[in-house]
């Protein structure tokens, strides 16, 4: 298989496109986990130990500091060397992630909070059931042989398809799930204050401001990201890169800042933002070369051909094309087009069995709409004898 047919993710080469899709979740699941994991020591770090919290409060954390361990392990480790005990227990802890978020949702409305935060557990939530969706079905494949490198599976339903939208090939398809991956990062750390905030918007001037343009950032990068991929439109996929270039720039700085004025004393907060730099500049890196792949003209939604069965060909005089090559005696076409709206639309190629001079040549040249054949040759005597031109009458739709 060949090098424009594998993708790299995090260091696992993978050549099928629904291995793709479920790794790099799974993956993106792991460093979302490992980033609160960080976090969560850095607020260890600051507070000085656990000491100001009770023991409940200190188990509860511990907990689920090991489970976060774990899922990181288990999820890498398990992905990269294909091992169904690591995935497996990937596929528990997010079985247990779910339920747990679940409950504290319903905990969070018997206690009457706020919409937004049971909004935000229950969100959590999904997120974890996708996970697991995504971990199951490596899982499986796990049990069949090796995740890295495995070959593409012919006849995959929607193997090249992200979130309804039919791709091009991996490279495309890798890119855009990355950039919508990123969205979703955004979405769910500014769309927390839009729903957690949403209350004291409507109630309030002063958060007024800054709601509406969290609110504004969310739905344009939605919008942008989605809509320049599905109608491979430059414009908004350019809108999209200044918007993540800007926000990437914004956060680069505020991490700067931070750093500078108060050092490892705000260490989660410089933690953040560098988070946050980082998923702006992966969404800024994947749409450029989506923009980029676009400007060439190419259609980022246009399925990849991969099916070895193609259109029945076309039968000229009687007989049925061999997959012989073309021997002595035998007459075959080559460097073939198809002249379409007044274009050359395609190159084809016509192998015909011997018709040792059964062979008419039309004196009509190509009109537009027809279908026929170009520098075609006769192989008679071990030399190209002549050159011919068949024309085939008008397919118009075939």
């Amino acid at each position: 298989m060949g090098e424009e047919d594998e993708e790299s993710v995090l260091g696992i080469p993978v050549c099928d496109p629904d291995v793709l899709k479920a790794s790099q979740f799974v993956l993106v699941s792991v460093g979302i986990t490992a980033f609160f994991l960080v976090m969560e020591l850095s607020q260890v770090a600051e507070q000085r130990g656990l000491r100001n919290l009770s023991t409940s409060e200190v188990i509860l954390r511990v907990v689920d500091m090991v489970r976060a361990l774990f899922m990181i392990v288990s999820g890498y480790v398990g992905a990269k060397r294909s091992n169904r005990c690591l995935l497996g227990l990937f596929c528990m802890i997010t079985v247990l992630s779910c339920l747990e978020s679940a409950g504290s949702g319903v905990y969070a409305i018997r206690q009457h909070e706020k919409a937004g935060i049971v909004a935000l557990q229950f969100f959590s939530s999904v997120f974890f059931m996708i996970a697991f969706h995504y971990s199951r079905f490596l899982f499986v494949q796990a049990g069949v042989g090796a995740l890295s490198g495995m070959p593409r599976r012919d006849g995959a339903h929607g193997q090249y398809e992200m979130l309804g939208v039919q791709l091009l090939d991996l490279k495309v398809l890798k890119a855009t799930q990355m950039v919508f991956t990123s969205v979703g990062i955004v979405v769910g750390i500014l769309g927390s204050f839009v729903i957690v905030g949403a209350e004291s918007a409507f109630s309030s001037s002063n958060v007024r401001g800054f709601w509406l343009i969290c609110l504004g950032i969310c739905l344009s990068m939605m919008y942008t990201s989605y809509f320049g991929v599905k109608r491979s439109n430059i414009a908004l996929l350019s809108c999209f890169v200044t918007i993540s270039g800007a926000l990437c720039s914004l956060s680069v700085v505020f991490t700067l800042v931070a750093v500078m004025a108060c050092g490892t004393l705000c260490l989660s907060f410089v933690l953040f933002w560098a988070g946050v730099s980082v998923v702006f500049g992966v969404a800024l890196k994947n749409a450029q070369f989506l923009r980029s792949r676009a400007n060439t003209g190419v259609v980022l939604t246009a399925p990849c051909q991969t099916d070895s069965a193609g259109p029945a060909a076309v039968q000229i005089g009687r007989g049925e094309a061999g997959p012989a090559p073309l021997e002595e005696g035998d007459i075959g076409f080559k460097n073939s087009a198809a002249m379409i709206d007044g274009e050359a639309d395609c190159e084809v190629e016509i192998h015909l069995p011997s018709t040792r001079g059964r062979v008419e040549a039309g004196p009509e040249p190509l009109e537009e709409g027809d279908i026929g054949v170009k520098n075609s040759a006769a192989v008679i005597d071990g030399e190209a004898a002549y050159e011919v031109g068949i024309p085939v009458p008008s397919a118009r739709g075939v």
